[in-house]
């Protein structure tokens, strides 16, 4: 049984968690997940409240780097800014609506059920995208968020946690999902995630990195409200979030209208 316990899915691990005072010890493999994932979910307010929550909302600000900087004579700025807005409504609605400051960009991507979400507005022209690819990378995406806000595995998005090290836990799911979580050794919280992704129409499988530089306390809840992410020695994009709002009033409509 040595081989269903070092690698175990998060359903299991709660249901081997709750029969351990039972039956005796847990295998070392699956103890040493479940230490981290506690301890880290205790440092972040406890796992009652992580539970609690249902629906966020995250609104601020954003610098995305100009994949043509330096490339055209148009492309003057290293970063394109951005007002931003997230909502989450567990486990299976996510939106993320991007507003370019100067009005030329409006973008609405994420998914409400199993619909994708991707429409693009620039200056006036609507452009949208769907399909397998969209909806495998915005539910990717979602997963993600999950896992550094709430330290949660119950999104749309099946995913199994293991134990890399006594500070990191990593995350493989379907359509090639894999990120892992650094946790801090002093505070137990988590510090960054890795990701890997496959570059749309090339070989290339790229690692980005999304660094915590600073968390707020939002109803007993500690969440990242500064974040970098960094990939090929580059800063690829910087999100601030001014506010954030746990369980406002969400409900699917919200969400299956943009996806009209």
């Amino acid at each position: 049984m040595r081989t269903i316990t070092t690698v175990i899915s998060a359903s299991v691990l709660i249901a081997q968690l709750s029969l351990s005072a039972a039956n005796g010890p847990l295998p070392q493999a699956l103890a040493s997940v479940v230490t981290l994932l506690e301890r880290a979910r205790d440092a972040c307010g406890g796992s009652a409240r992580l539970r609690a929550v249902t629906s966020l909302r995250l609104s601020g600000k954003s610098e995305n780097r100009n994949l043509f900087y330096g490339q055209t004579p148009t492309a003057k700025e290293e970063f394109i800014h951005y007002a931003t807005e997230q909502s989450l409504l567990l486990p299976d609605h996510y939106l993320l609506i991007e507003r370019r400051t100067d009005g030329a960009v409006e973008r609405f991507s994420g998914f409400a059920g199993s619909t994708p979400i991707y429409r693009t507005v620039i200056n006036g022209q609507v452009g949208t995208w769907s399909g397998p690819e969209a909806m495998a990378g915005e539910q990717a995406q979602f997963a993600r968020l999950m896992i550094l806000l709430l330290l949660r595995t119950d999104s749309a998005l099946a995913l199994t946690p293991k134990a890399e090290s006594s500070s990191k836990i990593r995350f493989t799911g379907a359509d090639g999902f894999d990120a892992t979580v650094d946790i801090a050794a002093d505070t137990g919280r988590p510090i960054s995630l890795a990701h890997t992704v496959r570059i749309h129409g090339s070989d290339e499988v790229r690692t980005y990195v999304t660094r915590v530089d600073e968390r707020r306390t939002v109803d007993g809840v500690s969440l990242p409200v500064r974040m970098t992410t960094t990939a090929l020695g580059k800063i690829f994009s910087k999100v601030t979030y001014d506010t954030i709002e746990i369980n406002p009033r969400l409900t699917p409509a919200d969400f299956t209208k943009v996806a009209k």
